[in-house]
């Protein structure tokens, strides 16, 4: 993770991978931090895939305990509004969203044994359709006019319009 200001910066850690010989300057201008929260095999290469969540992450918060601050232990939390708050003030700084794992679950491979709660944002926003209008086509094929009623019904059609006049309108 890049941090730009108070924000997470997605592109400045994507331009590592093609920096070449500027990596070095851009790892000094814009430190990564690596969130780490679980822990699958412990030193030396002992698996924890069968133990329960708080061991591992009890084992794992020992091992970082004196860690650079550039890897960084994800925090956690069974406090429903303490999660309430990191989900309005982190997506704030454009972390997606929490994670949700059960305390007492084992790791297994190849299933999904967490559910991601990711924030939506979304907007207020007023579609003002004037109905008779006659709008041409812009296509030389298409030469004859069309009412604006058509056009109406291609907007009601459009994924992100809700509602006649007034609606609710995510982003994806």
């Amino acid at each position: 993770m890049v941090w730009a200001g108070e924000r997470t910066d997605f592109s400045q850690l994507q331009r590592r991978v093609t920096a070449g010989t500027g990596r070095d300057a851009l790892a000094r201008s814009h430190p990564a931090h690596y969130v780490v929260f679980d822990l699958l095999s412990a030193p030396p290469g002992l698996p924890l895939l069968d133990k329960p969540l708080a061991e591992r992450r009890a084992l794992l918060t020992s091992l970082l305990a004196d860690a650079s601050t550039q890897l960084t232990l994800s925090p956690q939390s069974t406090d429903v509004r303490q999660a309430t708050e990191w989900l309005h003030t982190w997506t704030a700084a454009g972390i997606e969203g929490l994670m949700i794992k059960r305390l007492d679950s084992r790791y297994e491979p190849g299933k999904r044994g967490w559910q991601k709660y990711r924030a939506y944002h979304t907007t207020e926003a007023n579609f003002v359709v004037f109905t008779h209008m006659v709008i041409r086509a812009a296509a030389p094929t298409s030469p004859a006019p069309f009412a604006a009623s058509t056009l109406v019904r291609q907007l009601m059609a459009l994924p992100y319009y809700v509602g006649q006049h007034q609606g609710r309108v995510r982003r994806r």
